[in-house]
């Protein structure tokens, strides 16, 4: 069964406020669900017509030699062997950098964990069981947690109850920024293979947990859809295109993103040079086409993101370079890469968080646009074509149509740029046509005189801002969410555009708003 449903950038993609206790109320009587998984045994709890467990873990926690070392399936010790375990308080978020108002704690490396709204009543004996929706949050793989309360899945869970059209909801953490997508030259398995991209191996050691025990929960393992807003989205391309993934989900929603967005992706060479500049302060669109995804999943939703946004991948020498030049910021500056490694695996992850954000990261050219796209990385520690999770760029693979054929929903809203604009843009708008086109002609791909003419000023009331939010909106999120349809037309592809401008604003920042618009991340509010 295909899930039909809808949900960034680092600065606009998370909600604040986690959920704590949120369900501190729920009762825990003698009708409390319990589950067996390979996890161990888990009671949850029941409000109205849906069974919640949360704070389940479904990966060994990756602390200690395990820091930057691929997803290992959890174990159940010998404590825990046997008794039944709580699954009614939320788990850490991944480590990431507090933003007041948009993200806050507890954080913690012991972060990989999973929650489940299930439907109280158990499936028909006629059917399979429920299908699930897997959401993998966004947050431009810096920040952002399954624990936002945005995320909640009760009412969503309830509301399907009601209109007999039940399903099961699961939401994950995974690793972030410099602790989920590093990249060493040192860090290599037992076959010598490069380690990297750390946070998909998350997604997809969450996939197989989710294969081998929703069926406990009620669920239908051959009927899971990945579901992800702008960043998530993307992680859908991945397990599109990888091989690993396949099998392990069976559609896919992608909401505002895709795999062509330029900052998320880069070789291993130039993570590197962010690892050794991080080391000197302190002494001072993939599952898609990827093979290592095949199975894991049947369906996809992509929402402002796909493999088609040209943000977020480069090539591995550019990642290792920022690889040596954080380690060099944090005092890991040795020559000999197995003792670097060994350095800044003893380096906290509070100070590897807050130098990531000194290491000095050069102009890059996609791999998108290799002669033509120059852009100036925002995230150093993104996605990394290195061979093994990522073997090549996710269009390479589409264009050869070696990729996972699932059911695909994917699109984008209207002013997905809007937020971009309220950062960037609020105090010093674009007063002039030069300073509008100074400000895009860097990071587009057209010349001066396809700008002006698609994008005449008469069309915006002379308005610089809004033609800035229409072309940014176009090229970033809205031309490769259509891109991407494109590639994946042989396929049952669902092409959707969010015009709805919410009333309120879930970002707790109001005044940010210039006008009304469907601006990235606006369509979550009325899924969750």
């Amino acid at each position: 069964m295909f899930l039909v449903c809808l949900s960034c950038i680092v600065f606009f993609s998370t909600v604040s406020g986690l959920k704590g206790n949120l369900y501190a109320f729920a009762n825990e009587s003698v009708d409390s669900p319990i589950v067996s998984t390979t996890s161990g045994q888990f009671v949850g709890f029941t409000i109205r017509q849906t069974n919640v467990w949360i704070g389940i873990p479904y990966a060994t926690p990756p602390v200690g030699i395990l820091r930057w070392q691929k997803a290992q399936p959890y174990i159940v010790n010998d404590i825990n062997n046997g008794t039944i375990q709580n699954a009614t308080h939320y788990s850490p978020s991944c480590s990431q950098i507090e933003r007041v108002s948009i993200t806050s704690g507890p954080f913690d490396e012991d972060c990989l964990y999973l929650n489940i709204w299930a439907p109280r009543a158990p499936p028909s004996t006629s059917s399979t069981g429920y299908p699930v929706m897997l959401w993998i949050h966004g947050g431009g793989f810096q920040e952002g947690s399954s624990t936002q309360i945005i995320y909640d899945g009760l009412s969503w869970t309830n509301e399907a109850i009601q209109e007999n059209n039940s399903f099961i909801i699961v939401t994950i953490n995974y690793r972030l920024n410099v602790m989920g997508f590093f990249a060493q030259s040192a860090l290599k398995d037992s076959n010598g293979q490069i380690i990297a991209n750390q946070g998909i191996t998350d997604q997809r050691m969450a996939m197989k947990w989710v294969q081998d025990n929703i069926g406990q929960f009620g669920g239908d393992k051959n009927s899971i859809t990945l579901a992800e807003q702008s960043a998530g989205s993307y992680s859908v391309c991945l397990h599109i295109v990888s091989p690993l993934s396949a099998g392990l989900f069976h559609a896919g929603i992608m909401e505002s993103g895709s795999c062509d967005i330029p900052f998320y992706m880069y070789d291993k060479e130039f993570a590197y040079s962010i690892t050794n500049d991080l080391a000197w302060r302190v002494g001072f669109c993939l599952h898609i086409v990827s093979p290592l995804s095949a199975g894991l999943f049947h369906a996809g939703i992509m929402e402002s993101g796909s493999c088609d946004i040209p943000f977020y991948m480069y090539d591995k020498e550019f990642a290792y370079s920022i690889t040596n030049d954080l380690a060099w910021r944090v005092g890991c500056n040795m020559t000999n890469s197995t003792e670097q490694l060994a350095c800044l695996r003893d380096v906290n992850s509070t100070l590897l968080l807050t130098t990531m954000s000194n290491v000095s990261i050069p102009s890059s050219t996609s791999l998108i646009f290799k002669d033509q796209l120059k852009v100036i990385q925002v995230f150093p520690f993104n996605f990394i074509v290195d061979g093994v999770e990522i073997p090549t760029h996710p269009l390479q693979i589409f264009l050869s149509g070696t990729f996972n054929r699932i059911p695909i929903l994917l699109g984008a809203t209207h002013d997905e740029f809007l937020l971009r604009v309220l950062y960037e843009e609020n105090v010093h708008p674009p007063k002039s046509s030069e300073d509008y086109l100074n400000r895009i002609l860097p990071i587009v791909t057209y010349n001066q005189s396809e700008i002006e003419a698609l994008y005449t000023l008469n069309l915006f009331n002379s308005n610089y801002s809004k033609a800035f939010v229409a072309l940014m909106s176009q090229e970033t999120f809205i031309c490769g969410a259509r891109r991407m349809a494109g590639y994946m037309a042989e396929q049952p592809t669902y092409l959707y555009t969010y015009n709805h401008a919410p009333e309120s604003f879930w970002l707790s920042l109001p005044s940010l708003i210039i006008w009304p618009g469907a601006y990235h991340s606006a369509e979550i509010l009325n899924l969750f």
